[in-house]
């Protein structure tokens, strides 16, 4: 919960009730008390820890509190007070119970708005029974409704807060997790923006987390928290798919029979999704009662905040991993107006070698499906592209093909397609996605995340001599997501670990479709397809910036500008794949060569859609460089 907005709330109640102004009142009056009983209780942790009764168990976990306590101050610069010194046993297993209500087939939330403290999707009472009562008569108006304990919220330095019971009992790395996090907020507040907030203390947890460990920490402890880390990432995932899939069945024009008739299969599929990914997770069962009591409010009440953390993560290398830098230039970050603010972030989860720690030494690129083959028994050619790239930390597929040849190349070429760690798709056009169905039946059981534009689904359609004819993917994405797909639809540039940029959509400055024929439906009529699906990939190594193209429909030109911008250079290493210049006249391919003169180019590897004509140009101009990508080739860039 946004335990800052809840402590508002109570200020701002108890300011309301004391002028004598408050419409209402009870529910302010629960929130002023439950907040007076628990700062009654507390209780030094030092002279617990001196009381004789305290069991060996209480005496070892309130003493090593107190010692993460004191690491956050002396090696993560975290505010130095009486916050988290002091205990208090609840009589009760949470401090504060949170109501989440939407309405049948929605998942927004129902809003709350209060004078002052402004407005917030949730209603927080200091009695389970109180929250019950309201979630029961929003029920009998039509709400799905969830009730879900709060273990911890903080007060931002309007008191010391107290370490409760409520989460005492965790395993050490959770609590230190949660007192980090909490802490940093008390560090940096910027009141409005919870975004910022939340991905600014997810981040000091999880760098301070891994520090102490580190420093004080057991070898158990921190194989446990990888652990953790690792479920926590799957389960997250797997819930962002749930809500994409049940937002498209909100939005389907059915009746609503229909929908509650789907609604209530898709909770049942759901379970029985869940036991396979557990049954990965060797007994633990910490998901259990969220997927047990799963509607639309439970979904609703996932508020991750995770969009910015890999923007702080970045600014934390950028500050050599110094808490006390970190936590300067974040402070002026906040100072700035909303806008650039924004900005600056996004700029900084741009940038793949500081997110991602320092560019891998070379990514090796083997080209799985083209027009044309290596000279190698088992090879298949077909009108298609794909490309298998392997870095020093994971493996990807770059586009999967017509179909035809996908996994017989790879087997030929050494490589198993089950151990790959994500596809991307450039765009969808059947040539590209056509083989992706085949990958995920090769690969049964297991998860396969797909990274493509949301517009890879559009019906794709080629006019050309007066016929008509289906060019899309081929299949529908629900079907992809039943043979196991999930996937992360963006427009916006997406890092990978290994170096890697998915590009998102290509700013078209003083592009022009050079083929004519493509089309797509829009709103039930034909029209020419902008292909603002149309991704590349940038993959930065020790050698510098390179470009893997899938059929460069948004013009090689704002794709290479567009690179360049991204990664702060002005020259390119490579550039591989379909470039798309079979289609283009003589001053088009002019313009692209001036380009390409001006870029200290090393390696020009063209392939599938490129043309012959235009690699014959390409050589006569860059010589040596220039070479063709064919299926069962590999390049070391």
């Amino acid at each position: 919960m946004s335990g800052s907005f809840f402590f508002r709330l109570i200020l701002t109640g108890l300011s309301l009730l004391l002028l004598g102004a408050c419409s209402d009142s009870g529910y302010y009056l629960q929130a002023v008390k439950g907040q007076y009983q628990i700062l009654s209780k507390r209780q030094p942790i030092s002279e617990l820890l001196d009381d004789p009764a305290l069991s060996l168990q209480q005496r070892h976990k309130l003493s090593r509190i107190l010692q993460i306590r004191n690491f956050a101050v002396t090696d993560l610069a975290l505010p130095e007070n009486d916050s988290y010194c002091s205990y208090v046993e609840l009589d009760q297993p949470y401090p504060v119970w949170n109501l989440v209500a939407t309405p049948e087939f929605s998942l927004k939330p129902k809003t709350w708005c209060f004078p002052v403290a402004g407005c917030v999707s949730y209603r927080g009472y200091f009695s389970e029974s109180d929250a019950r009562q309201l979630a029961q008569k929003l029920q009998a108006e039509g709400y799905d409704t969830l009730v879900a304990g709060v273990a911890a919220y903080s007060t931002l330095k309007w008191f010391d807060d107290p370490v409760l019971s409520s989460f005492s009992r965790w395993p050490t790395p959770a609590i230190a997790r949660l007192i980090f996090h909490e802490l940093a907020h008390q560090q940096l507040y910027l009141a409005g923006d919870s975004d910022f907030n939340e991905a600014f203390a997810t981040s000091v947890a999880l760098a301070g987390t891994r520090r102490w460990l580190k420093q004080q920490g057991s070898d158990d402890e921190r194989r446990q928290f990888q652990q953790r880390l690792k479920r926590e990432a799957t389960f997250l995932t797997w819930a962002e798919r749930l809500r994409q899939k049940l937002e498209d069945l909100y939005n389907l024009k059915i009746s609503n029979a229909e929908k509650r008739r789907r609604k209530e299969q898709f909770f049942k599929t759901t379970q029985e999704e869940y036991q396979k990914i557990k049954a990965s997770w060797n007994g633990y069962r910490g998901y259990d009662q969220w997927v047990k009591t799963l509607n639309n409010a439970r979904l609703a009440s996932l508020q991750t905040y995770r969009r910015l953390v890999p923007a702080f993560n970045a600014l934390f290398r950028k500050n050599r991993q110094d808490f006390t830098a970190f936590y300067q230039a974040s402070k002026a970050l906040a100072a700035q107006p909303a806008a650039q603010r924004q900005r600056q972030l996004l700029a900084l989860t741009q940038q793949p070698h500081l997110a991602n720690g320092a560019p891998p030494m070379s990514i090796t690129l083997t080209i799985l499906c083209d027009n044309s083959v290596e000279p190698r028994p088992g090879l298949i050619g077909e009108h298609g592209f794909a490309c298998h790239i392997a870095t020093t930390e994971k493996q990807y597929l770059f586009d999967t093909g017509s179909g035809l040849g996908l996994l017989s190349n790879a087997k030929a070429c050494g490589i198993d397609l089950r151990e790959i760690d994500a596809v991307l798709l450039s765009h969808g056009h059947w040539d590209h996605c056509g083989g992706l169905l085949q990958l995920l039946k090769l690969r049964a059981n297991q998860e396969t995340h797909v990274y493509t534009h949301p517009a890879a689904f559009d019906h794709k359609i080629s006019c050309r001599d007066g016929e008509e004819r289906d060019i899309g993917a081929g299949f529908s994405r629900q079907e992809a997501e039943e043979a196991g797909a999930i996937f992360h639809l963006s427009s916006t540039p997406v890092k990978l670990p290994g170096g890697l940029t998915f590009s998102g959509e290509i700013p078209r400055t003083s592009w022009q479709q050079t083929d004519q024929s493509l089309y797509c439906q829009h709103e039930g009529k034909l029209i020419p397809d902008p292909l603002l699906d149309d991704q590349s990939l940038y993959l930065e190594t020790r050698a510098g910036l390179s470009i893997l193209c899938g059929c460069a429909h948004a013009g090689i030109r704002q794709i290479i500008t567009h690179a360049l911008q991204l990664s702060h250079t002005e020259n390119l290493h490579a550039l591989i794949g379909g470039l798309h210049l079979m289609f283009t006249n003589s001053e088009q391919e002019n313009l692209i060569i001036k380009d390409l003169q001006r870029l200290n180019i090393q390696l020009l590897a063209a392939s599938h859609c490129t043309g012959i004509k235009a690699v014959s140009q390409l050589i006569n101009k860059f010589g040596a460089c220039v070479t063709y990508a064919a299926a069962g080739r590999s390049f070391q860039i």
